[in-house]
């Protein structure tokens, strides 16, 4: 079987394809969209299963490529607005009744890609934040990053540099697990990685109102940096349970049953009862 995921679908296209990754049978397959045609793309891979932004709904293009290929499950990540073709599943769609089946979904750890990681030293820190979804033209975000870096022992990593002494450049998917594992707090600045810290106990500040410690101010920051590392750990187990269904293992094994492929869900659901 064959998964195609879009890349614009962004921190969503990377949870479920490090997800269905671990489906046995199943070959993932990334999609540059904004460089090459849908109508190409299905010809080369002719994928089983396309997982694409909702924004693409509206193009000719994929319209094109799915009459052409009408076995191809299709299933939107995002809200999808305007007169647009119907996608057999949508996930992640908060705004009004649609006509298609819906999958609510606001975030999730990365199983895939966090595993069972060990604490390494040499990465411990205070507050940890990583960069790959942050936007670093909004100001507040650069101010955030600037004032942890005045006040704790911080480290930033990630793909999008910050004009700051404490970014540290790229880590492997693995040394970023081992950074998460070895952090105090991990400073969520893109509203959702919040939750691969969690699932690892580990306390989190973020700026997403559905996280466990929200700020919207530098005196909100410094207060629940402060708070969290008061706990010294205190509350890991708490804090793991939180989120243990919040993950995109779920949310495939959820895609996967509803597509009538209950037994590579299962499969699926099975590795996570391993890490955990």
């Amino acid at each position: 079987m064959r998964v195609l995921i879009d890349f614009k679908c962004g921190r969503a296209g990377e949870g479920l394809s490090s997800s269905f990754f671990w489906v046995p049978e199943v070959e993932v397959i990334t999609w540059m969209s904004d460089s090459k045609p849908a109508m190409d793309m299905f010809d080369e891979a002719k994928p089983d299963i396309l997982i694409v932004s909702a924004e693409q709904l509206g193009t000719l293009g994929l319209k094109i490529a799915s009459s052409r290929y009408p076995n191809t499950k299709i299933v939107s990540v995002g809200e999808v607005v305007g007169n647009v073709m119907s996608p057999h599943l949508s996930v992640g769609h908060t705004g009004k009744q649609m006509s298609f089946p819906m999958i609510p979904f606001s975030g999730g750890a990365m199983l895939g890609i966090i595993g069972n990681p060990s604490e390494e030293e040499s990465l411990s820190c205070d507050v940890l934040c990583m960069t790959d979804y942050v936007d670093i033209s909004n100001q507040d975000n650069i101010s955030y990053l600037e004032f942890v870096c005045e006040n704790y022992n911080t480290k930033i990593f990630g793909p999008r540099k910050v004009e700051v002494p404490n970014y540290l450049g790229l880590l492997s998917p693995p040394q970023r697990a081992s950074a998460l594992a070895s952090a105090s707090v991990y400073l969520d600045l893109d509203g959702e990685s919040w939750y691969d810290a969690a699932w690892l106990g580990k306390e989190i500040v973020s700026i997403s109102d559905s996280s466990l410690n929200f700020f919207k101010d530098i005196d909100g920051l410094k207060e629940s940096i402060d708070f969290c590392l008061s706990r010294k750990g205190s509350v890991k187990q708490e804090i793991k349970r939180s989120v243990a269904n919040a993950t995109y293992f779920d949310l495939t094994y959820e895609i996967l049953s509803f597509l009538g492929l209950q037994d590579h869900g299962n499969a699926l659901q099975q590795k996570k009862k391993e890490l955990l």
